[in-house]
């Protein structure tokens, strides 16, 4: 029992030292701060200055927003990538290191799912439905190797 809990903890932190890296090493783009005075709607009358820096607020916003869809998109993309590293580590591995390599593959798991949720943040369909298919994919997969799989796979304890 002590040996599962280990697993399941070590892949937790590995999947948190990856997300928490990320956002250490490579920052989301920051949110412009928007004008006091559009707070709290008091945008009912405006003075021409006001009017100019709304709009200038609201351009930024709206590139703050496509810049933060790209931005989701590049971090899903390098963790769906860093998933199957760990994913295909703890398969390889796992007859040699067992403490490990199931703390490896629930990294990988949940570096999957958090590449899925970081996939839904971009805001695009498409780009949501091909995160999710891969994710799928890597799944089943993974089930295959891990609880079917062949000689070079080590069998489930």
């Amino acid at each position: 029992m002590i040996r599962h809990i280990y697993s399941l903890f070590v892949g937790l932190l590995l999947a948190t030292f990856v997300g928490v890296g990320i956002a250490t090493f490579w920052p989301a783009p920051t949110m412009p701060t928007m004008p006091s005075f559009l707070e709290f709607g008091k945008a009912d009358s405006l003075t021409a200055e006001q009017e100019a820096e709304r709009t200038t607020f609201e351009a930024a916003r709206t590139r703050y927003l496509a810049d933060f869809s790209q931005y989701n998109r590049l971090v899903s993309i390098a963790t769906i990538t860093l998933s199957v590293a760990l994913l295909v580590l703890g398969l390889v591995v796992g007859h040699r290191l067992e403490l490990f390599a199931d703390g490896l593959l629930y990294g990988g798991v949940f570096l999957l799912l958090y590449s899925i949720i970081r996939g839904f943040m971009s805001e695009i369909a498409t780009y949501r439905f091909v995160v999710t298919s891969i994710g799928l994919v890597i799944a089943l997969v993974l089930g295959y190797f891990r609880f079917k799989g062949g000689a070079h796979v080590r069998q489930p304890v």
